[in-house]
């Protein structure tokens, strides 16, 4: 069959001639294309097929010249291509007209028995110069025991690729995952070699058996004889009374270095509520034959428990460590706690702690401590605290520390009464012990005594009181007391008290210092009411220090409630004056007493107390203040202490102050929170302190964490601490 084509413009003509064969299995055709038929008939491109196909094999011959250049492909198979048991093989090759030769075949052997597949590949390609060099490609691969269901199979691969110069890569592949007795194993390896690479690497992963439950691998690696790797392990994950645990162990061996690491561990959770757990692990590094290992082993739960560590480090003496605990609590909030630490390091040093707390309520909270070492200054510490409710409305606490010999305390006791308040505060430090008190008692119903106390504050000592009664006009008194000797005043006391007179009203006045008396005399008054006032008024004459002086006096007294009154006192001798103000009412006094010289300097005297309470918390204040800085003294002194209570929450500040050359205050806290507790003891030059933080999970599971830390000087040393911790999650 022809096909001829003439174009008249372009005095050309074009022709197509072709054969064709189809008989099968034979299908050839031949096709030739004319470009400028006639006239140059070298012109043209002839494509030339013979083809015998079966269904079990194919040959196919080709060939293309186009012009004078010549192409030949050709293509062989036998077999089934589809992935069925059974031989089946290809070849292909491609000549170019430069000469250059491009081929390959394929080669598979595939079968079934007892349902698993095996088989067989072959796979080449080549690329053949002109000049006969030639650069190959060959992989080659097997499979056995093939049980693609259950994701089982045993396959080995090899590569290798040849350059033109003869020059050689080959990387050899094998995968594995097949039954281990009642587990299964997995494996992969490859190795890379040949005359193109400087050495030969190898890598392989072996995972000898495993199961949901655990494991057993080893892994392997070498780079020629400059570098190797090994690595063995395997884990347990453990349940059913059965510990979770792990083992490891490395090698790596470069030219320069040598590293070993190893690490064991286990961990029991208990099935039982009230159940242990139970952590054991070891762990090793050496390099270069400098090795550093730690070892521990610990069991517990929020009740109770103990451990153990051990590590050594290179050129460091070994270090030693165990401790123990236990918390018993009960629903109510009572709970008793004891820990204990010892280290041990360096040539024979050690590190020691034990501690204590009891709680039988939030009224009373019992703490002890002890901690031994080596270092300067704090060989030897011991810590007591105890805080104990003594009445329905009284409060002491009590701390101690002894730190080498040294003795540090102070104990602290109010009564938060309606009748009878009072604020105790004595604090013992080396070679000192400063006693500070203030105290309020109700003698009736318009009746009260109220006296304040300091010794040794800074070489200071006061005593100080105030005893009245204002009930009737007729027996009312009012007594003054004070003793300070840095501010010149020895025993210094007054008396103003009602005394029948000629008009059957009269005072007396009597003031007395160091036992003698410096001031006497009488004074009429009179009685008037204003409102719901009493205002008794009076005048008269005293002899002071053998001075006639006339004396003014002025009380008003005023009914408050069913059982709180109010009374002001106003009084003069000659130039001296004195003012006090009472106000007296259930849960909540006040005294104001000043006296003022002829130059108005004035000494000034405050003693309060209130109490707040509320279902399931109080919150009480009390103040002792004295000022004597307009009489020329530096000296200025306050005591104030804040106690509150809301469920379980305490918390306590007692604050000392002597203003002398700018001296620091005194301070001491205590505090019991739900999650944390503390007390800190502030001296003008250092502040000791104990801290405790206690969290734990609201649920059977999740963070729980405890720790005690002790500051010997809080102040200037806050990073320097002894802390006992322990934190675990369950």
């Amino acid at each position: 069959m022809f096909a001829l084509v003439s174009f008249v413009k372009q005095d050309r003509k074009v022709k197509l001639d072709s054969k064709f064969k189809v008989d099968k299995p034979v299908y050839d055709v031949e096709v030739d294309f004319y470009y400028d038929f006639e006239k140059d008939n070298s012109k043209k491109v002839r494509f030339e097929t013979k083809n015998k196909v079966t269904q079990t094999s194919f040959d196919s011959k080709n060939k293309v010249e186009v012009f004078s250049e010549k192409y030949e492909l050709n293509l062989e198979g036998r077999g089934n291509p589809k992935p069925v048991d059974g031989t089946f093989t290809t070849k292909f090759s491609l000549l170019l007209p430069t000469g250059r030769q491009f081929g390959g075949d394929f080669k598979r052997e595939s079968s079934t028995k007892d349902e698993k597949k095996f088989g067989k590949m072959v796979t080449s390609l080549y690329d053949k110069q002109p000049g006969g060099k030639q650069r190959s490609v060959q992989w080659t691969g097997e499979l056995k025991n093939g049980d693609f269901k259950a994701k089982l199979f045993d396959a080995v691969h090899n590569v290798k690729y040849s350059d033109l110069d003869g020059k050689t890569v080959v990387f050899d592949v094998t995968m594995k995952h097949v039954p281990a007795g009642n587990y299964k194993s997995a494996a992969g390896s490859v190795k890379v070699s040949g005359s193109l690479l400087p050495q030969v690497a190898e890598v392989s992963v072996v995972v000898d058996e495993y199961c949901e439950h655990h494991a057993k691998y080893h892994v392997d690696g070498k780079y020629g004889s400059d570098f190797t790797a090994a690595l063995v392990g395997g884990y347990h994950t453990g349940g059913h009374g059965k510990p979770a645990s792990h083992e490891l162990k490395v090698d790596l061996t470069a030219p320069s270095y040598k590293l070993g690491v190893a690490s064991n561990g286990k961990y029991l959770q208990p099935e039982a509520d009230d159940g242990v757990y139970e952590f054991d692990y070891a762990g090793s590094v050496d390099y270069n034959g400098k090795s550093a290992s730690v070892s521990t082993q610990a069991k517990g739960n929020c009740n109770r428990g103990n451990g153990k560590l051990n590590l050594n480090l290179p050129n460091v003496d070994p270090i030693a460590a165990e401790g123990s605990y236990t918390y018993d609590a009960k629903d109510d909030g009572q709970f008793h706690t004891n820990s204990a630490l010892k280290v041990s390091y360096g040539a024979g040093k050690n590190f020691e702690y034990t501690g204590s707390a009891k709680v039988p309520s939030a009224d009373d909270i019992q703490v002890h401590a002890t901690l031994k070492s080596e270092f300067e200054n704090v060989r030897s510490v011991d810590v007591s605290f105890k805080h104990a409710k003594s009445s329905d409305s009284a409060y002491n606490t009590k701390m101690l520390v002894t730190a080498d010999g040294k003795k540090f305390s102070v104990e602290n006791a109010i009564v938060m009464s309606e009748t009878n308040p009072s604020v105790d505060f004595t604090l013992v430090y080396p070679e000192k012990t400063v006693k500070v008190s203030g105290s309020y008692k109700s003698l009736g119903h318009s009746a009260f005594k109220a006296d304040a106390k300091v010794q040794n504050l800074a070489n200071f000592d006061m005593e100080a009181n105030v005893e009245a009664n204002f009930d009737s006009y007729q027996t009312f008194y009012v007594k003054l007391y004070g003793d300070a000797p840095m501010l010149n005043t020895n025993k210094f006391s007054v008396e103003v008290n009602a005394k029948p007179g000629s008009n059957g009203k009269g005072v007396n006045f009597r003031a007395s210092e160091g036992g003698k008396d410096i001031l006497s005399g009488f004074a009429d008054y009179s009685v008037k009411e204003q409102g719901k006032a009493m205002v008794i008024e009076g005048q008269g004459n005293v002899k002071l220090y053998d001075k006639q002086q006339t004396a003014t006096f002025k009380l008003i007294r005023e009914k408050l409630s069913e059982s709180g009154f109010s009374a002001t006192l106003t009084a003069s001798v000659g130039k001296i004056s004195l003012h006090h103000e009472s106000r007296v009412q259930p849960n909540d006094f006040r005294i104001k007493t000043n006296v003022c010289d002829e130059k108005k300097k004035c000494t000034k005297l405050e003693l309060s107390s209130k109490l707040e309470r509320a279902s399931g918390s109080f919150k009480h204040e009390a103040l002792v203040s004295l000022e004597v800085q307009q009489m020329g003294y530096e000296h200025e002194f306050g005591l104030s202490a804040k106690t509150s209570a809301n469920g379980l929450n305490f918390d306590h500040t007692t604050d000392m102050q002597l203003k002398q050359k700018n001296q620091p205050k005194y301070q001491y806290l205590f505090y019991v929170h739900p999650t944390s507790a503390g007390a800190s003891l502030v001296l003008p030059t250092r502040t000791i302190a104990v801290e405790g933080v206690l969290n734990l999970p609201k649920e059977k599971f999740g963070l729980f964490d405890g720790s005690v830390s002790f500051y010997l000087d809080k102040k200037n040393e806050p990073d320097n601490k002894a802390t006992f911790a322990v934190r675990g999650e369950t």
